[in-house]
């Protein structure tokens, strides 16, 4: 990182703001940038290295938040061998269920692999099938009309 890529502690702050959710104006002014602060924003959102440490840091914030696939499928399986009981004590299954039936989706477990591929290949067959019979129909009823004109005109 170069020296000119190094932020003030105000541009720091200004940048943690907007991340934070704050508006431009509010961040610049929380900033510490006081009397010129409206005079300031706009310059400060086009800077260069203002804009690509707003970016890291959205960057940064954005997968904190989200939980990695092994963190969802250990959640999952620890909520699929819970044991929940309603207030009669009666075990409750459904959200057992609900994780389990999630964690085969992650997995792709329970469906085959082509499933969908097949649903598509049939309708495709049977769209080729009646395109072909509708055609046969029609060149059917070509032929009997040229027939027909051919006997009319043998006829005069």
């Amino acid at each position: 990182m170069s020296k000119t890529d190094i932020l003030t502690q105000r541009q720091e702050e200004f940048c943690l703001g907007i991340v934070s959710g704050l508006s431009a104006s509010e961040a610049i002014r929380k900033a510490g940038y006081g009397i010129l602060a409206e005079t300031h924003t706009t310059s400060l959102l086009k800077t260069a290295k203002i804009k690509a440490r707003i970016e890291q840091l959205r960057a940064k914030t954005a997968s904190e938040k989200v939980m990695t696939v092994r963190e969802r499928k250990e959640r999952l399986s620890t909520i699929g061998r819970e044991d929940l009981t309603n207030d009669k004590g009666s075990i409750i299954r459904s959200s057992n269920t609900a994780a389990i039936q999630e964690l085969n989706k992650m997995e792709k477990v329970g469906r085959e692999p082509d499933q969908a591929g097949t649903t598509i290949n049939i309708n495709i067959e049977k769209a080729v099938i009646d395109a072909r019979d509708n055609l046969n129909g029609s060149l059917s009823r070509l032929a009997e009309r040229a027939r027909e004109t051919g006997s009319d005109k043998q006829a005069k």
